[in-house]
C-alpha cells in the first residue's frame, strides 16, 4: 500500500525523473505500475502526468540530451500504452518522440524507429493504383508461395514496403 501510494504521489514522480533523468524515471514508473498492478486509467494518468512534468522542464532547456532522452522516454510511454490497448494515445506520444528526434536532426536512428512505432499502430489507406505504379503492394514470393500452396496463417509481408505487411487482428485485417 506504501508503495503504491508513494508512485501515485506526483511530487514523487517530478524528483524521480529530475534525479534518475527522464527515460530511465519513465522506465521506472513503468516497471512500477506494472509490478504494482495500477488500473489502466490510473496508469495513464501517471504516465501523462511524468510526460507533461518533462515536456515543460524540455522546453525550458536547450541541452540536446535532455530533448533525446525526452524523445526516448515518450517512446517508452508510447510502448507502455500499447500494451493497456490505449492505442491513440500512444500514437500521440510516438509523433511527439518524432517530432523531437527530427528537431535535434542528428538521430537518425531514433527517428526511424518513432516512425516505425507509428506504423505499427496507424493502418495506412490502401488505394487501387496501376499495376506498374511504385506505390502498389507487392508481397514477398515465400509468402505468395504459401498462399498457393493453400496454407493457413500465412504471414504477409510486403517486398514493396520493407517493414510492412498484413496481420490478422480479431476478425478482421489489418
Amino acid at each position: 500500500d506504501l508503495a503504491l501510494f508513494t508512485i501515485q504521489d506526483e511530487s514523487f514522480i517530478a524528483n524521480r525523473l529530475i534525479w534518475m533523468g527522464v527515460r530511465e524515471g519513465m522506465e521506472r514508473l513503468i516497471e512500477d505500475l506494472m509490478l504494482l498492478q495500477v488500473r489502466d486509467t490510473e496508469a495513464y494518468a501517471l504516465i501523462r502526468f511524468a510526460m507533461e512534468h518533462s515536456s515543460e522542464v524540455m522546453m525550458k532547456s536547450n541541452d540536446p540530451h535532455l530533448r533525446l532522452d525526452t524523445g526516448r522516454a515518450l517512446i517508452a510511454a508510447g510502448n507502455f500504452l500499447i500494451a493497456k490497448s490505449l492505442w491513440l494515445e500512444a500514437v500521440d506520444y510516438f509523433v511527439e518522440a518524432k517530432t523531437i528526434f527530427e528537431s535535434l536532426h542528428e538521430f537518425g536512428d531514433d527517428v526511424e524507429n518513432a516512425q516505425r512505432c507509428i506504423n505499427s499502430i496507424c493502418i495506412p489507406d490502401v488505394v487501387l493504383v496501376p499495376k506498374d505504379s511504385p506505390h502498389r503492394l507487392k508481397l514477398k514470393p515465400a509468402n505468395v508461395k504459401a498462399l498457393l500452396c493453400g496454407k493457413e496463417n500465412v504471414m504477409l509481408e510486403f517486398a514493396s514496403h520493407p517493414g510492412l505487411g498484413m496481420v490478422t487482428s480479431g476478425n478482421h485485417s489489418a
